[in-house]
């Protein structure tokens, strides 16, 4: 989440984000002291809250705090809350005097990352492959091995759809693809599909590439 405003006094402001649910996480409060603003611009030089800033707390920042800072609320606190409708930006000024102005303020929404645990993460499509390699011995230069197979299984707990398969790396153009009918198609869960791999080997050398 990042943000600038105009204002003469930072102490006098706390600055939370509300999700649509109503759930509420306080980014600032009384930070900055007599200082003046939450960044210099609607770029590069605005004011950014991260649960993962490694700049560290902004409670231990700088007016006008350019860069990326820990809010002082978890936004974390917002993983699992349905992120459509309404979100909005509370700021309030707890003393009289000094006024401020709101420039502009940007919110980015990413799914959670997914960290291998061994299993599948929920609502999230995997794709598996089987076998992890495949070796297709030697093959005199300009000669076609025999196709040898890769299973791929729709291993996650929701559907996906395979847009292309490709062959990158090196060594790319000595192999191709001689069938993949799945490209299109929506994999259900538990569902698999067969593609066939070709190796045609185009220099007298070790090949490899992947898939």
């Amino acid at each position: 989440m990042s943000l600038y405003l105009n204002h003469t006094f930072d102490k006098d402001l706390t600055i939370s984000l509300i999700a649509p649910d109503g759930t509420e996480v306080v980014l600032t409060d009384a930070n900055g002291g007599g200082g003046n603003d939450y960044g210099t611009d609607c770029g590069e030089g605005n004011t950014t809250f991260d649960d993962a800033a490694a700049g560290g707390s902004i409670t231990n920042g700088t007016a006008p705090f350019v860069g990326t800072y820990k809010p002082e609320g978890l936004l974390a606190n917002f993983k699992g809350k349905n992120p459509n409708g309404t979100w909005r930006l509370h700021i309030q000024d707890n003393l009289k005097y000094d006024i401020g102005t709101l420039n502009c303020w940007t919110l980015n929404i990413a799914q959670s990352i997914c960290t291998d645990g061994g299993g599948a993460c929920p609502g999230v499509p995997q794709l598996c492959a089987t076998p992890s390699a495949l070796d297709f011995g030697t093959i005199a230069v300009g000669s076609l091995g025999a196709p040898q197979t890769v299973f791929l299984t729709s291993c996650g707990t929701v559907p996906l759809t395979i847009t292309n398969i490709s062959i990158v790396g090196s060594n790319a153009l000595s192999f191709g693809i001689a069938s993949a009918p799945c490209i299109g198609a929506v994999m259900a869960t538990g569902t698999v599909c067969s593609v066939d791999v070709v190796f045609s080997p185009i220099t007298n050398a070790a090949q490899n590439a992947m898939l």
